[in-house]
């Protein structure tokens, strides 16, 4: 009897795997995935890219110190030209404004926008200068009283503005930042015991104040009653690594030295390890923890991003209270030099959508999420799967065809290449090179198109091999809609059993 052709669909999800072998996974996940992301049911999308906000430069030099968005105008911070000081500048699109000069140079700027007392006002810390209030036209420094009143991280609570100092938590009173604090220092002064990395509002009422190697949490609504529930204690220690804090609804997230945390997790189940969601790419984040530059959330497609300053970064896609996968970017700018991310801010448009600016290394502020190409320089973009062995581990296979299940908003250009692993040495081994387009198995248009001399309908790949297992790398480098493909169905005719 002769032997049929068997169909054998691998539903795509599951982000990049690190822990186990290249067979031994989940067959819808990744060994590489860059410039793509998991989509909130299954499959893989291709990012979006960045353009500029603004077209001039922000006058000064160096990397931006930070970028806001305030009663409708984006401020950001750059060193002067002769890198003694720091300015202040606003843009409503069309060029930058000077707004506040001889500010301290350097710094790491964090802000937010309060209403402590009927006028919703800008606030800003950046770890060189005092903090400070903006209302649009008038800037004033506040004095709280510390030696060195240059604090680190700002928050809101309780209508008070707490500030850290290196290891100490201060707060202004009830209702007025810019009124006389008294520090508390001594017995009473709330002492983290660690350098402070960042203040994070919590579910419950609950302010939470984390360090290094410290996470605690503040309760109360007034001095009198403000009380510190230490939770270092909780598991073994645990920190956020500075600029890593992002919120998410309820769940706050950040890394640490076991990777990114899941502090919703790790607060109620009281086990840091359970709340670690990072495993699947913890050696890659071993190599880049000491690169963080930034983070931020995208609320409109529930993702917490990574940024280091090498110009890559990570995209945690997250489902409800579970984490869909975690894929890479590299993002670069309109000459195709890496383009890192150096300050960060979620904010809203004219409309009160959600929009995500940045600022980097020349200067330029940037709207991430915007267009289908970085300043018209094309995405680059490709996943490789992890091998498949159509569920008969053992039988060898000839393989015929793979077919995509592929979307897209237009026309696009991709390319694919499959890979043939076979179980015995010294058969020949078809590599995959993702460096150039050159080695990739055909191209193909969505619907048209030919692959060598072959036709291609539908985004059907011939598939001329044999072996165990097979995978397939999906590859673009256009200035084109986002693609999402969402599965790959294989067809191939079962062989011998292998010993």
């Amino acid at each position: 009897m002769a032997t049929r052709l068997k169909n054998h669909f691998v539903e795509l999800d599951g982000g990049i795997e690190e822990r186990y072998s290249n067979v031994a996974a989940e067959e819808g996940k990744l060994l590489v995935g860059i410039n793509c992301y998991n989509k909130t049911k299954r499959g893989y999308q291709r990012i979006l890219g960045n353009t500029k906000f603004d077209s001039t430069e922000v006058p000064g030099t160096g990397r931006l110190r930070g970028v806001w968005r305030y009663n409708g105008v984006t401020y950001a911070f750059r060193n002067h030209t002769d890198g003694t000081t720091c300015k202040m500048f606003s843009s409503t699109g069309s060029g930058w404004t000077e707004k506040k000069a001889l500010l301290t140079k350097d710094g790491s700027y964090e802000f937010i926008n309060e209403d402590f007392a009927g006028t919703l006002k800008m606030y800003g810390a950046s770890g060189v200068h005092k903090a400070f209030e903006w209302d649009g036209t008038t800037w004033t420094d506040i004095t709280t009283g510390m030696a060195a009143d240059t604090p680190d991280h700002i928050i809101q609570f309780k209508k008070h503005l707490f500030l850290s100092f290196d290891r100490s938590v201060q707060n202004s009173p009830i209702g007025a930042p810019t009124g006389v604090w008294v520090p508390v220092t001594g017995a009473n002064e709330m002492a983290m015991g660690d350098t402070v990395t960042g203040f994070m509002r919590m579910s419950g009422g609950f302010l939470g104040i984390f360090s290094r190697n410290r996470a605690n949490v503040l309760a109360g609504s007034s001095t009198a009653d403000f009380v510190n529930d230490n939770l270092s204690e909780h598991g073994l220690q645990v920190g956020a690594l500075p600029g890593t804090l992002q919120q998410m609804g309820s769940r706050v997230y950040f890394l640490d030295d076991r990777g990114i945390v899941d502090w919703y997790t790790a607060r109620n189940a009281g086990d840091f390890d359970d709340a670690t969601i990072s495993y699947s790419v913890n050696e890659f984040l071993s190599t880049q923890s000491t690169l963080i530059s930034a983070s931020c959330v995208v609320r409109n497609k529930t993702q917490y991003r990574l940024f280091f300053t090498d110009g890559t970064g990570l995209i945690v896609s997250l489902a409800g209270n579970n984490v869909k996968g975690i894929t890479r970017t590299i993002f670069k700018d309109a000459s195709g030099n890496n383009l890192p991310v150096r300050c960060i801010a979620n904010v809203e448009d004219s409309s009160g959508a959600e929009e995500i600016i940045f600022g980097s290394d020349d200067g330029y502020v940037r709207v991430m999420e915007s267009g289908n190409n970085f300043e018209g320089y094309a995405i680059e973009a490709y996943l490789k799967t992890l091998y498949t062995h159509a569920k008969q581990p053992g039988v060898e296979k000839q393989w015929q065809s793979a077919t995509l299940d592929v979307q897209s908003a237009g026309v696009n250009t991709i390319q694919a290449k499959p890979d043939f692993q076979f179980s015995k040495p010294g058969v020949e081994y078809v590599s995959v090179d993702i460096a150039g387009s050159s080695s990739i198995l055909g191209q193909f248009l969505l619907g048209q198109g030919l692959l060598g001399a072959s036709p291609v309908s539908e985004g059907r790949v011939w598939m001329p091999g044999h072996s165990e297992y097979v995978n397939m790398t999906i590859y673009s480098n256009a200035d084109e809609p986002p693609w999402e493909i969402d599965g790959i169905m294989y067809r191939y005719l079962p062989g011998r059993r292998l010993t």
